[in-house]
């Protein structure tokens, strides 16, 4: 009898150690489980916060291109609109301004312009008008008065233009001298590089000027600076 009560202590043991050791391997394979869910779960949160990321990236990009937007609709000054414009057509002028008032060159081989039936010759230095004869020769009325030919010169001249002298340096000719303050901001560069070659002329300065015979004028011009 008592050594059937001690086998069966042993027994006992043995079915104890056994149920232990289920134990212990069943919670082995449980935290692979575990470790996995967990690692999913991180898989997941990173996924979500770059779909965060993206969308507030996508957000911030909107925003800039909205800003850009708004930045270019606001209004710019052109460069047509920086440009120095002037009031008139005439002395001091481009020669393309004043081809698409008067029409082409009839001369583009020359070494001046001729314009409307070659009765307007221009000189040009640096694309701009220096000198400008009305040559009433060239048309059908061949003479004026020193009054009309004035009035007629005065279409090639700044609005703002003041007298400055009047007088007669001979016979043949009648001379005007005049300033615009126009004139001397189109053309500064021209009225600079006068002074360094000796010139006392103050910026805007030009001339009208006639020549007549016993019948008339027949030609008057518009020259920059003074008479010479």
């Amino acid at each position: 009898m008592g050594e059937f009560i001690k086998k069966k202590w042993w027994i006992g043991l043995l079915v104890l150690l056994l149920i232990i050791i289920m134990i212990n391997k069943m919670n082995e394979e449980q935290i692979p489980s575990k470790s996995y869910t967990q690692d999913e779960n991180s898989l997941q949160d990173q996924k979500e916060n770059q779909i965060g990321n993206k969308l507030d990236g996508e957000k911030n990009v909107q925003n800039t291109t909205q800003t850009v937007t708004k930045s270019d609709d606001s209004p710019t000054s052109s460069p047509a609109t920086e440009q120095q414009q002037s009031s008139f057509i005439g002395i001091g002028s481009r020669d393309t301004e004043i081809e698409a008032k008067y029409g082409q060159n009839e001369t583009p081989d020359g070494a001046f312009a001729l314009y409307q039936d070659k009765s307007v010759l221009i000189t040009y230095i640096d694309n701009r008008a220096s000198d400008i004869s009305l040559e009433y020769e060239a048309t059908d009325d061949t003479r004026r008065s020193r009054k009309e030919a004035i009035q007629d010169a005065q279409e090639w001249i700044p609005k703002d233009s003041i007298k400055i002298k009047e007088y007669d340096p001979d016979n043949e000719h009648h001379v005007l001298n005049y300033r615009s303050k126009e004139l001397g901001k189109l053309i500064p560069d021209y009225y600079k590089d006068a002074k360094e070659y000796g010139s006392t002329d103050a910026p805007g300065t030009f001339t009208i000027y006639t020549k007549q015979d016993s019948e008339g004028v027949y030609m008057v011009g518009i020259s920059l600076g003074s008479y010479q």
